[in-house]
């Protein structure tokens, strides 16, 4: 990556250039899955969106009120930092780095007085929240997928043992520890529901690490 061994330009920035930037920086956030995720389910608390807010003003600041050159190392440590802080978690999929590139390469455009990538994103923008919307149904369905397959084993794995035992097709109690004929497809409908509402509550799911 070329912007991890470079730094930003120095040197003021026009009053054009700096907008620009600040509409750049809200455009690459709004198509931020990682950090959506984090305000839709109020990480932060309440005020999540505040904070997210407040995270885009902090990084539009270091690039203009700081003098040059920005390097891609500072940003990514300021980012973390202030993802930890402000929503208590770690996004360990990547994604800091990719938009710290992006945000980079942004700003050097706008000290060019080149806002083609702005341009690209504002147009692509209504698109970029589709593939966002659609990566966090991916991630959901992927996470019901594994524990309904986890589940639906344990199950076969209870309904050899209640056979074996000559209890699967008579009528018979089983004993309190093993399910009865409905457990098992209950239990599977109950997998399939309890991620989506846990999601909704704020779960977080495995690329995510919650700090303690």
């Amino acid at each position: 990556m070329a912007a991890s061994n470079s730094g930003g330009g120095g040197g003021p920035i026009s009053a054009q250039a700096a907008a620009a930037l600040g509409e750049g920086i809200k455009l690459v956030f709004g198509r931020w899955t990682a950090l959506q995720m984090a305000v839709e389910n109020q990480w932060g608390g309440r005020d999540s969106r505040v904070k997210a807010d407040q995270f885009g003003e902090s990084i539009h600041s270091w690039f203009c009120r700081s003098r040059g050159p920005h390097y891609f190392e500072d940003l990514v440590d300021m980012m973390y930092e202030n993802i930890s802080d402000s929503f208590n978690a770690d996004f360990e999929d990547n994604s800091v780095e990719e938009v710290a590139e992006q945000l980079l390469i942004i700003h050097e455009e706008c000290m060019q007085s080149n806002y083609s990538s702005i341009e690209r994103l504002r147009n692509s923008h209504v698109q970029g929240n589709a593939v966002s919307q659609s990566r966090q149904q991916l991630m959901t369905t992927t996470v019901i997928a594994q524990m309904m397959t986890t589940t639906t084993r344990q199950w076969w794995k209870m309904k050899q043992q209640l056979h074996q035992r000559r209890w699967w097709w008579t009528d018979q109690d089983p004993p309190s520890q093993y399910p009865t004929l409905m457990g098992g497809p209950l239990c599977l409908l109950s997998m399939v529901v309890a991620p989506v509402a846990r999601i909704r509550q704020g779960w977080k799911p495995s690329c995510i690490h919650t700090c303690r």
